[in-house]
């Protein structure tokens, strides 16, 4: 594993908190996300009885337990094939294991590292009574989560295609997909294996969970070595 903290100089010596590679795979993981949020959006909308323009707008605003519950809902109110339900709530069910896994890695904070190949992350749980939970990732942990993003996002994209070929029926779009022409009926795509959930750390029992760490010396960052 590189542990280069720098791509030509970038960034600043004082805001480097990990090597160039771990770096990489947040940005990775914040990027497929996003495009994975952007086609739940479009699958609410596609069920939503309401037009596009305000289904849009609710879908932005609404929390992702609130989106879940709502699709899974107009899911089970409009559909009869029990191939389509079920391959709609797998997508749900993945979807829902990787925001919580970007919501780890995006709300976490680095604590002092005692190994190069460990990232030692930290969060402050929604549960009071709880204080801080504890990450320690792999570099291999956090580019997995985003290929398991990735993998869910193309899951996703094709079944929204699907539903919008099953309205249409547009002859090019069975073209490109390579679907048999209507009035056949395409196959529905593969599922793919449902993401792993990035997995707590149980620190010592003589080390309270919700205690912070030393604030870094002179010349330290929460990396755990100098520039």
């Amino acid at each position: 594993m590189s542990e280069s903290r720098d791509i030509d100089g970038w960034p600043k010596l004082e805001a480097r908190m990990a090597s160039a590679t771990e770096v990489h795979a947040f940005g990775q993981a914040t990027l497929i996300y996003n495009y994975l949020e952007e086609v739940t959006g479009r699958m609410l909308v596609y069920y939503l009885p309401t037009d596009i323009e305000f289904s849009e707008a609710l879908f932005h605003r609404m929390g992702n337990p609130d989106r879940m519950l709502l699709l899974t809902r107009l899911i089970e109110g409009q559909e009869r094939d029990s191939d389509i339900i079920e391959a709609l709530k797998h997508f749900i069910r993945c979807y829902d294991i990787c925001t919580e896994n970007r919501n780890i890695l995006m709300h976490a904070s680095l604590e002092p590292r005692t190994s190069p190949d460990i990232l030692p992350l930290s969060k402050r749980s929604k549960d009071m009574r709880v204080g801080k939970i504890f990450f320690h990732l792999k570099l291999s942990d956090i580019r997995g989560a985003a290929d398991e993003m990735g993998d869910v996002f193309d899951y996703g994209t094709r079944l929204k295609l699907w539903l919008t070929y099953r309205s249409d029926h547009d002859p090019e779009l069975a073209k490109m997909m390579g679907w048999p022409s209507y009035p056949a009926r395409p196959p529905l795509p593969d599922k793919p294996q449902k993401p792993r959930k990035l997995s707590l750390f149980q620190p010592p029992k003589d080390q309270p969970s919700d205690t912070s760490p030393p604030a870094p010396s002179q010349g330290m960052r929460p990396g755990g070595s100098k520039g």
